[in-house]
């Protein structure tokens, strides 16, 4: 059995191949523009629908919560104090949240 070799190439005509290739890809796809991750197509008679999904992109992306924050200059330490508070708040949800789960645990093994 004969097998077929491939022909070897160097690395300057693979860089050209996958460059000509990721430029084509990029040439199809519309650019990006300030409002590209918060768009939704909205179809005739579903805006209700469009407007839960840009609500659901916007609390995902916390759109709200940082012009909340910017809307006002914070001081430099003020803005440490609420950072400092925003960790601990979080380290206490996920430590209550793994003691729940380790008391359900024991709670289905019956004891």
């Amino acid at each position: 059995m004969v097998k077929a070799m491939k022909p070897k190439t160097n690395p300057d005509s693979t860089w050209e191949k996958h460059t000509k290739v990721v430029s084509d890809e990029l040439a199809r796809k519309p650019t990006g523009h300030a409002y590209s991750g918060r768009t939704v197509k909205v179809l005739p008679g579903q805006v209700y629908d469009a407007f839960s999904r840009l609500d659901g992109i916007l609390k995902r992306n916390k759109v709200r919560k940082t012009v909340q924050v910017q809307r006002r200059h914070e001081k430099k330490g003020d803005k440490r104090r609420r950072l400092e508070s925003q960790r601990w708040r979080n380290r206490f949800s996920e430590e209550v949240r793994q003691r729940v789960e380790l008391v359900d645990q024991i709670r289905r093994r019956g004891v």
